[in-house]
């Protein structure tokens, strides 16, 4: 941090002589700085020291971490999964959706929002603007052919940022490198030539062919450009500027959808959006956000100029903060609901499937009898690998292993939207020696992970209970 600062360097070099001498006998503000960031940074800090240290970590809980990433497990089971559970009973019914969205109010609360229409005029270039273009190209031909510089007409000229600040440069380049209007013409070309304006995705391209060497498919070219692009030009800019407050005028002696009716303009509208989120369909832009949250219903927007277009709003809706409408989140709550119960048709399932196998039953067995079930082969695993239906790092699972004798067959339980039974096979060998290796890696890698999560929960909990006023919008303009 230090070394950084002007006052303890000397031609750009962190200088320690000035250091000490500033530390043992300060003469200005040099420290005014520091003083500040200390201020805020050590209450922060000893803050968050007390929190990660209130961590503890135990020699038991490295050994399982080292167990999990080294050793192989033989894990073999069976799962029924939800997407084998099929049928139109597991369907959502009105009665269901409306019961779920009731009683998950919570989980479907939004910001305040809004929903707004528009016109909009789009700035692309017109035919004209195109041959525009191609004018100032054969302008630009006509300056090189009586004597200008071609290098210094591409740096200020070219719109290829990389060839550009080398005068058009492109280097060596054989077939297949350019697109095929700029290949087609300076292969064509003479050593020598200059050739265009040529036109193709990226504009109008000039080229000089500086030199060429090799034949057939191993020829290659010497060569520089200079790149038109092809861009809206002040009298469409002036054009669409009229047509928009042409609409405006429209608007106040007519109403917008009148106007709309009228200009034979093209009427598009957002869903609802936040505050803080994008326009759906118009893209982020601060103007128009700020119009749809600080006006009334039915307000329409002074004209609004973004990158790519003119366009004038109005504002449809205002939404207070609260649950989305029931409408909104449909699709969601019924896919939610099918979950649920196709879930518990398959904790039902898992539990007669559990039955046969206490019965003496082998998993193939009991998978050939259900059409739903499905063999979770017994291969040698890392714990920390995912297991098919299970996932990995499984909470239940790793606290069965480490309670458990190899050849115990465990009792049903959640997996990843499934019920899971496995039998714990065999585990592999433990290399004592690496053991003593990784240890102290583990210790602090865990120790350093627990720490940040730690903190975390605790700057959430601060969150959630704190009450927070976003008073942005009274001093962002």
């Amino acid at each position: 941090m230090f070394q950084s600062v002007p006052d303890f360097q000397t031609d750009g070099s962190f200088d320690n002589e000035r250091y000490l001498a500033a530390l043992h006998n300060p003469q200005g503000d040099e420290w005014l700085y520091w003083e500040a960031f200390t201020r805020d940074y050590l209450p922060r800090k000893k803050l968050f020291d007390r929190v990660r240290y209130s961590v503890t970590l135990s020699k038991d809980e490295v050994w399982q971490e080292f167990i999990t990433r080294n050793v192989d497990h033989t894990l073999s089971g069976l799962a029924i999964p939800t997407s084998s559970i099929r049928g139109d009973e597991f369907n959502a019914t009105d009665e269901e959706v409306t019961a779920f969205y009731t009683s998950h109010l919570d989980d479907y609360l939004q910001d305040e929002t809004r929903m707004l229409r528009y016109v909009k005029w789009d700035k692309k270039p017109t035919a004209e603007d195109t041959s525009d273009t191609k004018q100032f190209g054969t302008d630009l031909i006509r300056q090189i052919n009586d004597g200008a510089d071609f290098t210094t007409l591409a740096e200020i000229h070219s719109a290829d940022p990389g060839s550009a600040v080398k005068g058009g440069d492109l280097g060596w380049f054989g077939r297949g490198r350019m697109v095929p209007p700029f290949e087609e013409a300076a292969f064509k070309a003479k050593s020598g030539d200059i050739v265009g304006p040529v036109e193709s995705r990226f504009g109008y391209h000039i080229i000089w062919v500086r030199d060429r060497r090799g034949e057939g498919d191993d020829e290659e070219l010497q060569a520089s450009h200079i790149l038109l692009n092809i861009e809206m030009g002040p009298s469409t800019r002036s054009r669409l500027k009229r047509e928009a407050t042409q609409f405006l005028y429209e608007v106040e002696d007519n109403g917008f959808g009148k106007a709309v009716e009228i200009s034979d303009a093209s009427l598009d509208s957002s869903r609802q959006f936040t505050e803080n989120s994008p326009i759906p369909g118009f893209g982020f832009s601060q103007v128009p956000t700020r119009f749809a949250f600080r006006s009334e219903i039915n307000s329409v927007s002074d004209i609004v100029e973004t990158d790519n277009s003119f366009a004038i709003f109005q504002l449809m809706e205002i939404n207070e903060p609260g649950p989305q409408p029931l409408e909104d989140v449909r699709k969601r709550i019924e896919r939610d609901v099918r979950q649920e119960k196709q879930m518990a048709r398959a904790e039902e399932m898992i539990g007669e499937v559990y039955e046969e196998l206490l019965t003496g039953k082998s998993f193939a067995e009991v998978a050939e009898t259900y059409d739903e079930v499905k063999l979770i082969e017994g291969k040698e695993r890392k714990l920390s690998t995912a297991l098919p239906y299970v996932g990995s790092r499984n909470p239940r699972l790793l606290g069965r292993i480490a309670s458990s004798e190899p050849g115990e067959l465990f009792d049903p339980f959640e997996g990843q939207r499934s019920w899971v039974i496995l039998r714990y096979n065999s585990q592999g060998e433990i290399d004592e020696v690496e053991w003593l290796v990784q240890k102290d890696f583990i210790y602090d890698e865990l120790l350093i992970k627990r720490q940040d999560e730690a903190v975390n929960a605790y700057i959430s909990e601060l969150t959630d209970n704190a009450v927070i006023i976003d008073n942005r919008r009274y001093h962002i303009r």
